[in-house]
C-alpha cells in the first residue's frame, strides 16, 4: 500500500499514524503548514489528547461558569505554555458539553489532568480522554496573545462542529479497492474544504473500536449551510459515515 493510501486510511479506518518519526516540540507543532495536496495534509497531522466532557450528575451551567471564572488564571497559564490548545463548548448541550484539546506528553498525564478537574470532581461534568490526530495550528494565536497580555479579554466566536460516525457501509478492509476509492475521495474533499477556509480544524479518532471516527470545526454563516457542507462529503454521501452538526462556541485565537 502506498504512503498516501496508508495515511488516508488513518482518517477514516482508524489505523495508527503511519509516520513513526519523533515530533518537534509542542510550540513548533502548532504552526499551521502550507499544504499543496491531500497527502501533505495527512502527513502534517499531529497528536492531541482530548478531554470529552458530558453532563454530570450535578450539572449546572451557572456553577460551571463560576468554577471556570475562579480558575481562569490556571487555564490561561496552560494556554500560554502550549498545553491547553483548544476548548470547544456546545452551544445547546444535550449530553455532550464540550471538548478540551491538550498537547501533553502522555495519556497518563492527560488522565491526571482530567481526574484533577474541579468540574469533574464536583460532578458537574463527566470526562473521558481520547487520542486523536488533527490538523496543526490549534491554539497558536491565543497562546501568543496570553503570553503578551495574561489579562487579555477573551472573545467567544460561533462555529459548527461536525461529528462523524461509522455508517451502514462502513468497512475496515483497507486493501479493498472500494475502501481506497472512498477514502481517497473523502480526503480530497477534506483537503479542498480545508484550503478554502471552510474547514478550520479536523481530527481523526485513533481508536478504531469507537463509533466516532472524526470531528470537524466548520466556519459557516448558518447551521443549515454547515450541514450542507458536512453532508456533501463523499464518505457521508456513500454512507460510509454519518454526520451530526451542532453550533459551538470557541474562544477567538484557538482556530488557525
Amino acid at each position: 500500500m502506498s504512503y498516501l493510501n496508508a495515511a488516508i486510511l488513518l482518517l477514516f479506518v482508524g489505523c495508527n499514524k503511519p509516520d513513526p518519526a519523533d515530533e518537534p516540540p509542542v510550540v513548533e507543532q502548532q504552526v499551521k503548514p502550507k499544504l499543496e495536496n491531500p497527502a501533505q495534509l495527512v502527513a502534517s497531522m499531529t497528536k492531541y489528547y482530548v478531554g470529552v466532557l458530558s453532563k454530570g450528575p450535578k450539572f449546572s451551567e451557572e456553577k460551571i461558569a463560576e468554577r471556570i471564572e475562579a480558575t481562569s488564571g490556571n487555564w490561561k497559564k496552560a494556554v500560554a505554555e502550549g498545553k491547553l490548545v483548544g476548548a470547544v463548548r456546545v452551544a445547546e448541550p444535550v449530553d455532550l458539553w464540550g471538548l478540551l484539546f491538550f498537547k501533553t506528553e502522555s495519556m497518563d498525564e492527560m488522565k491526571a489532568i482530567a481526574d484533577n478537574s474541579v468540574l469533574v470532581k464536583e460532578g458537574l461534568l463527566n470526562g473521558e480522554v481520547i487520542k486523536v490526530w488533527g490538523t496543526r495550528g490549534l491554539g497558536a494565536e491565543l497562546a501568543a496573545t496570553l503570553k503578551d497580555d495574561p489579562d487579555a479579554k477573551m472573545k467567544q466566536e460561533t462555529y459548527y462542529m461536525a461529528i462523524y460516525r461509522k455508517g451502514e457501509n462502513w468497512s475496515e478492509k483497507s486493501d479493498d479497492p472500494a475502501t481506497r476509492e472512498a477514502t481517497a475521495e473523502g480526503m480530497q474533499y477534506l483537503f479542498d474544504t480545508y484550503n478554502s477556509g471552510a474547514l478550520r480544524f479536523y481530527a481523526a479518532v485513533e481508536d478504531m473500536n469507537r463509533p466516532a471516527r472524526g470531528m470537524a470545526i466548520l466556519s459557516s454563516s448558518s447551521l443549515e449551510e454547515a450541514k450542507v457542507l458536512a453532508e456533501k462529503g463523499p464518505m457521508v454521501v456513500k454512507k460510509w459515515l454519518t454526520v451530526e452538526v451542532t453550533p459551538v462556541e470557541i474562544i477567538g485565537g484557538v482556530l488557525p
